[in-house]
């Protein structure tokens, strides 16, 4: 092998050519171990945020294909609430019974999926919040005319699953 190849092997895997760039070369290696280092502990904080929105995207997927088992994404705990604001404005914060609400959604969600019915999730945002993760965004339903807020607190449990914590949305009632 000629040293032409050597050297442009060399640049390509990061090879020492001589004695001198191999010293030069474990110097460097020592000095980036630490930025590797830091480097894989930033991927560790983010491996939990993409858990939590790949969890928030399995939520929204089964809302839009009105998938009634969204309802096994909520913890049996969880606390659900809703802004009702009327036709005059006036709003109301309703707390929701959880097993009451999942009940619903098994059994309703499906039977609203009528031809051409769309719900769509636009804005979506999942942040780290204490040690969980919540997500705000917007959902709009072509059987009513409105985008509305809503929002998600999702945790990731012990056993390595996610759930559903908390749900706060605003609803438009007649």
């Amino acid at each position: 092998m000629n040293k032409g190849w050597l050297l442009a092997f060399a640049c390509l895997v990061s090879l020492p050519v001589n004695a001198e760039e191999a010293a030069s070369s474990e110097k460097a290696a020592t000095e980036v171990a630490p930025v590797e280092n830091t480097l894989a502990s930033k991927a560790e904080n983010i491996a939990p945020l993409e858990k939590a929105r790949a969890f928030v995207d399995t939520y929204t997927s089964k809302h839009r294909t009105f998938d009634g088992s969204v309802a096994d994404l909520y913890s049996d705990k969880a606390v659900i609430t809703q802004n009702q604001i009327d036709n005059k404005g006036k709003s109301t914060q309703v707390t929701l019974v959880t097993a009451k609400y999942k009940e619903m959604l098994r059994t309703q969600l499906p039977k609203q999926k009528v031809d051409n019915t769309t719900i769509e999730f636009t804005n979506v945002e999942v942040k780290p919040e204490g040690d969980a993760f919540r997500a705000n965004g917007m959902v709009h339903s072509s059987l009513k005319p409105v985008k509305r807020p809503f929002s998600l607190l999702v945790k990731q449990l012990d056993n390595g699953g996610w759930q559903i914590i908390e749900e706060s949305a605003t609803m438009f009632t007649p």
